[in-house]
């Protein structure tokens, strides 16, 4: 910055030595205090401002390290997220045929546990259906025999009421006792 302000300071005074010699066809002397002006303008921005623009570049140059560092840690992160799902890409690529397999012997697996839970289930229920059948059938052949024999014993009990008569009855009777007094 200072290399600036001598370049203006010189182009100043070359100027102000120009338009003092007062030569035909040079520079007029207002010219020459304008630029002088103007040199003494930029010298003074540049005392007062010098610090302020000076951090406020430093502060952009930090800024700007900053943005850069950060973008590199990102372009790396990214890179190596790119590099591991390249690489499982691959990997997957590789070894699809061996997937394909092992999901087809699960799937057989799964289909011969399936069929034999099937099969067992099959068993399980015929062998309830035979013991059904079988409960129902001792329940029917009884229910069959006792209605027979209430009938029989109900025709029976008919029957001897018909052809036993109070006479009858009173013999039967004390034979059946002469019976037992003759076994004892």
């Amino acid at each position: 910055m200072k290399s600036v302000l001598l370049v203006f300071f010189l182009i100043a005074f070359s100027t102000t030595v120009e338009a003092a010699s007062g030569g035909h066809g040079g520079v007029p002397m207002i010219v020459a205090w304008q630029a002088l002006n103007f040199t003494l303008f930029i010298a003074l921005l540049y005392f007062l401002l010098r610090k302020k623009v000076r951090t406020f570049f430093a502060g952009r140059v930090e800024t700007f390290q900053a943005k850069a560092l950060q973008a590199k840690k990102d372009k790396e992160t990214a890179e190596s997220a790119k590099k591991s799902l390249v690489e499982k890409i691959n990997e997957l690529n590789q070894t699809e045929g061996e997937q394909i397999q092992r999901a087809e012997k699960e799937a057989e697996l799964l289909k011969t546990k399936i069929l034999k839970d099937a099969d067992a289930q099959v068993a399980q229920i015929q062998k309830d259906t035979v013991l059904t059948v079988e409960n129902e059938y001792q329940k029917a052949k009884g229910d069959v025999t006792r209605e027979f024999l209430d009938k029989v014993l109900s025709g029976a009990k008919t029957q001897i009421g018909k052809d036993l008569s109070p006479e009858k009855q009173k013999d039967l009777g004390d034979e059946f006792l002469t019976k037992i007094r003759v076994v004892h």
